[in-house]
């Protein structure tokens, strides 16, 4: 099966590293929650109990979780400017080329400013996540090839969905 995508789909790339940044927001949004929620019934415990030490633990541990909110904010934001920074230099890349075959794949990327070809087993896949008109084939934690389902020139995308769940233990299906 080879897919020929003539325009990397920045689109994608977009939804893509948004969806990340905002599971990256809410995972940590929720524990600092937690963590200040127990602090504060700390605090208010003391004061109910008159218990000076743990009114200034309670208090204290409050102002280390605000800072340490304030921090993961702080990194949100830093990674949204990055994103963008990346979204600008994604037009570089002219035409990319995946090959599939039926143990492993091979990308060419050709353009003013690149030009590589790179073979993988598809044990090396660290997980695919599909939508309904797009594979993002992770090879690592933060790094997705984008495989647009229109573009393929020989076989089919769902041939290709055949021979990833067959290797890829960490299969997603998103709407």
């Amino acid at each position: 099966m080879i897919v020929n995508v003539s325009k990397l789909d920045v689109n994608a790339v977009k939804r893509l590293n948004k969806a990340t940044a905002f599971k990256f927001s809410v995972k940590y949004i929720v524990l600092y929650s937690i963590c200040f929620a127990i602090c504060a019934f700390a605090f208010i415990y003391g004061l109910a109990t008159d218990e000076k030490d743990l009114i200034t633990i309670g208090l204290v541990m409050m102002l280390v979780v605000l800072l340490c909110c304030a921090l993961c904010v702080s990194i949100i934001i830093l990674n949204k400017k990055n994103l963008k920074k990346i979204e600008m230099t994604m037009t570089d890349i002219i035409t990319c080329e995946f090959k599939f075959d039926e143990k492993d794949f091979t990308v060419k990327s050709t353009g003013e400013n690149i030009n590589s070809e790179v073979t993988y087993k598809y044990e090396q896949i660290f997980k695919v996540i599909e939508t309904n008109d797009t594979l993002f084939v992770f090879n690592s934690a933060v790094s997705a090839f984008v495989v647009d389902k229109d573009c393929f020139s020989e076989g089919t995308a769902d041939d290709l969905v055949l021979i990833l769940k067959q290797y890829i233990k960490k299969y997603i299906y998103k709407k």
